[in-house]
């Protein structure tokens, strides 16, 4: 019998250096015990340095993919991740209404990478917004995502208050604000939904290799809502889980590195 529990389809793009998208959702999911199947949305070209080339698939091919995935293996959560354009965006709302009514969705709402290379088109930001956000048990922006999404700028824990308050009114359930863009030695991320909130602090790490963090993040949460755990107890779980994939991160590549995702998984060496 096997000890893998949680089946999460994972609708995201490709990161040829391994550390972000689809790649490091599919180590997150695994690490932690859940069975990840995928639904490319996009190619890209990079490495730890940035962003050097995108090619969207088709939005058809990307729904194909969620069906065939939801029609078979099934799912217990969906996470989204970059889906580029308005008509992905679309095309995986259709799949979502008609085939994951009842499944729990997370949406990491992937607008930039690292290095400042949009990775969502600006024409697919209303489709978000009208479509994609009333559809989302779980929205995890980060601060720049969130002040793009508001029109806010953010600078204090009021200031992602009123932020996660203007997207539950888009229709999001919950809304965890990640604040690791915002200044300062402590570090402060958001759980709020109507009529209640939980504030997370804890000391800023110092180090570089942060690529993938916010990916890494929201698949640990959707893996947690996938095997049954309430949002509280998934996000515990998955910010344990982040911040020692950050502490002891392998330092690869010249620029911002990948996590130590597979950091609670011990080392074979039969």
């Amino acid at each position: 019998m096997s000890d893998i529990r949680g089946r999460v389809l994972i609708v995201a793009g490709s990161d040829s250096g391994g550390g972000a998208g689809i790649q490091g959702d599919i180590k997150t999911v695994t690490a932690l015990g859940g069975y990840a199947a995928t639904a490319v949305t996009a190619l890209t070209a990079q490495n730890t340095e940035g962003v050097a080339e995108i090619q969207p698939v088709d939005a058809g091919f990307v729904a194909r993919q969620m069906r065939l995935v939801l029609d078979d293996i099934g799912a217990d959560c969906i996470k989204l991740g970059m889906l580029y354009s308005a008509e992905t965006i679309a095309a995986v709302c259709d799949v979502i209404e008609e085939a994951g009514q009842g499944i729990p969705l997370v949406v990491d709402p992937v607008m930039a990478a690292k290095d400042g290379r949009p990775l969502l088109e600006d024409a697919a930001l209303d489709m978000l917004k009208q479509r994609l956000i009333p559809l989302t048990t779980l929205f995890m922006p980060n601060i720049p995502e969130a002040e793009i999404l508001t029109g806010m700028t953010l600078r204090d824990v009021d200031h992602m208050r009123h932020a996660a308050s203007m997207l539950i009114t888009l229709g999001a359930r919950v809304v965890m604000l990640k604040g690791g863009h915002m200044g300062g030695d402590v570090l402060t991320d958001l759980l709020r939904w109507d009529g209640g909130e939980e504030v997370f602090e804890d000391q800023r790490l110092d180090r570089s290799d942060t690529h993938g963090t916010g990916c890494a993040l929201a698949s640990a949460v959707a893996v947690g809502l996938a095997q049954g755990m309430g949002i509280h107890a998934a996000v515990v779980r998955a910010r344990n889980y982040l911040r020692e994939a950050i502490r002891t991160a392998p330092d690869l590549g010249h620029g911002q590195g990948p996590l130590n995702h597979v950091h609670n998984i011990p080392y074979y060496t039969g």
